[in-house]
């Protein structure tokens, strides 16, 4: 500083110069351990670990010897930590190998202090978790429903979808961001706005009946078939009685049959009858007289002697 003086007053005079001291502190966040990240601001995957640095700089002209840190989110980082601070001279917790971790699940702003005695600073770091929307439709409303659940799901996470069909309806699969057959389907790992369709078709039902319910039984499977689909009918007969063929939709002798391009409801019938049993052998009248007559002539062993 300088001093002027225009001589309009005369007599002593003295002055007092007086140091300012002060520090600054910036905080980053970065994913990955001991390094100190470049930026304050960082958009993750719901659950994903980030690493913050804390940077302090003395700006002042004394040097700083004892230190303090605290983040509104995590607590005290240190307590009267001894270090050194010379005036323009900086310190970053990854230097001092202070590693602070956090697991983010949500959108999380924290903010830090830094104390050195008197003097204090603070500064903020931003980790955003994005959230997308996961939406439902379907092919026909009058066929059936489906919803995603959650429908809005932070990035990284889940949602699950499921598909309903109504009476005289079949799902027949998933379009969109879910494909497939199964009704319930999983978005794992969601990183973006996602849209699924569910598709629903108009059912026939394949109906399986016998000729007699004691010779044996008879099923279709599938029993509710979406326009040009499959269905396989099996008959099975019951001890004592035989599978003698079909009639209906079906034909032939073979117990499974299997019905394709079905435009219509279906009925087939399983056919049985009565196993045929064996007859035991019996002897006619003349075969009955001989067997007495060699019955007799072993009952005298006189004469078998003469014979």
């Amino acid at each position: 500083f300088a001093f002027c003086s225009d001589f309009a007053i005369t007599g002593n005079w003295a002055a007092q110069v007086r140091t300012t001291e002060a520090i600054t502190l910036s905080k980053t966040v970065g994913t990955t351990p001991g390094v100190c990240a470049a930026t304050s601001s960082l958009s993750v995957d719901t659950g994903t670990t980030v690493y913050y640095c804390y940077t302090v700089t003395n700006t002042g002209s004394t040097t700083l010897t004892t230190h303090d840190l605290v983040d509104d989110q995590l607590g005290a980082i240190f307590t009267g930590h001894s270090h050194s601070l010379a005036p323009g001279a900086s310190i970053s917790t990854v230097t001092l190998g202070i590693s602070v971790p956090a697991v983010i699940n949500t959108t999380t702003t924290n903010t830090a202090t830094w104390t050195s005695g008197a003097l204090s600073a603070s500064a903020s770091a931003t980790v955003t978790v994005p959230s997308y929307n996961v939406s439902a439709s379907v092919s026909d409303p009058a066929a059936g429903s489906a919803s995603c659940v959650p429908p809005t799901v932070l990035s990284g996470a889940s949602s699950v979808c499921t598909a309903t069909a109504n009476a005289g309806y079949v799902f027949t699969g998933w379009s969109g961001d879910c494909s497939g057959s199964n009704p319930v389907c999983t978005l794992s790992g969601v990183q973006r706005d996602m849209a699924v369709t569910a598709n629903f078709s108009a059912a026939f039902t394949v109906t399986a009946s016998v000729n007699n319910p004691a010779g044996g039984s008879a099923a279709c499977v599938p029993a509710l078939v979406a326009a040009g689909g499959s269905s396989t009918c099996t008959a099975t007969a019951n001890a004592g009685y035989v599978f003698t063929g079909w009639s209906g939709a079906c034909s032939g002798s073979n117990p499974v049959c299997t019905l394709n391009a079905i435009a219509a409801n279906t009925a087939v019938t399983a056919n049985f009858s009565a196993a045929a049993v064996n007859p035991i052998p019996t002897l006619e009248s003349w075969g009955l007289l001989l067997l007495s007559g060699l019955v007799g002539w072993l009952a005298y062993p006189g004469r078998r002697r003469a014979g």
